[in-house]
């Protein structure tokens, strides 16, 4: 099993899975960037747990084997097949749900997310530990790479502070919401929704949805898919495998 979520198509088509719960599965859901607060509370109804599962099982599977971005590539360095597919990934997406090992070059597709999106702005967010590491890995994708974006690299910690949701607005300045993209290395550190950073993170992403988001992290397959949830929805929105309503997700944490 291929392990980039995000290969997950902005546009489900009809799924056979759809027939085990019952009935016709209904139309396939409105396109553009819909957004249900996965992290707000709320109470979800028997319809909507029915049309979660339908939502879900009508999902495609998509590989991308064949993914190339070495044009991309003007230096000495070259991308790995699995950077390759998760670039094709977050294209084909327009974002980012990527439960990658360790060893796999995570940093270099954090560099690199904000080009294949088309953003003109990219904030990487990295535990404070790795700043200087993945500042570095940005600059010497620079010169190895045809980057297109601009990227700014930040600590977790600044989302930890008063005004954090804030922060993210002025660091973008006058960039569209269109054109900004966030990163989240090592994502799980925002993988618990009661937390403060999480919190801040999800009013600005649902104040903007229109901002592309990509999640990244070798432990986020370790964690209940209940600290995962909105992870997926910031990153895939309708496109998400995991329930985007609340009760759903916690009946679905409960039971797998």
């Amino acid at each position: 099993m291929n392990p980039l979520l995000a290969m997950l198509a902005p546009a489900p088509r009809a799924n056979p899975l759809a027939s085990l719960l019952g009935g016709s599965a209904p139309a396939a859901p409105r396109p553009g960037r819909d957004l249900t607060a996965v992290v707000h509370d709320g109470e979800a109804t028997s319809d909507s747990s029915t049309a979660e599962g339908f939502r879900i099982a009508r999902l495609p599977h998509v590989d991308y084997p064949g993914s190339d971005y070495s044009h991309l590539e003007c230096g000495s360095i070259q991308l790995r097949p699995i950077q390759h597919e998760a670039l094709g990934a977050i294209a084909d997406a327009q974002g980012g749900f990527l439960p990658i090992g360790v060893g796999h070059g995570k940093s270099l597709i954090c560099a690199l997310a904000g080009t294949v999106l088309g953003a003109e702005l990219a904030i990487v967010f990295t535990p404070a530990g790795t700043v200087s590491q993945l500042r570095s890995q940005v600059i010497s994708a620079r010169l190895h790479f045809n980057l297109t974006c601009r990227v700014i690299v930040r600590s977790y910690a600044m989302l930890s502070q008063p005004g954090g949701t804030d922060m993210i607005r002025r660091i973008a300045g006058e960039v569209s919401d269109a054109n900004l993209a966030l990163i989240f290395d090592e994502g799980h550190k925002v993988a618990n929704a009661t937390a403060a950073r999480t919190k801040r993170v999800a009013r600005f992403v649902h104040a903007h949805p229109d901002v592309r988001v990509v999640v990244t992290s070798g432990t986020l397959l370790a964690k209940s898919m209940k600290d995962v949830g909105h992870l997926a929805e910031w990153a895939l929105r309708e496109s998400s495998p995991l329930p985007r309503d609340r009760e759903t997700l916690m009946a679905w944490a409960r039971c797998l």
